[in-house]
């Protein structure tokens, strides 16, 4: 066979590499950057949050605080997820 007669693949194999690309940028970089970027905000509303109502002592007052500051970072994370459809 002659040179003229095979076919040219290079384009293809680019286009290849190019999806797979694409499919770990989608697939796997983009979801941890948006997660991280909703555990900083999680944080950021659950501080807001002890921040506020940091008022009081004693170990109960204490372990409400805990428990709401805990569920605050949960709704806050989870919803982050879901608007940036992740969830």
């Amino acid at each position: 066979m002659t040179e003229s007669n095979q076919p040219n693949y290079s384009g293809l194999f680019f286009l290849l590499i190019l999806i797979i690309g694409f499919g770990i940028y989608w697939f796997g970089v983009r979801p941890e950057q948006q997660r991280n970027q909703c555990k900083a905000e999680a944080s950021e509303w659950a501080d807001e949050y002890d921040d506020t109502f940091a008022q009081g002592s004693g170990l109960s007052k204490q372990i409400d605080k805990v428990r709401k500051n805990s569920q605050i970072y949960g709704a806050s994370y989870e919803g982050c997820l879901k608007n940036k459809g992740l969830k």
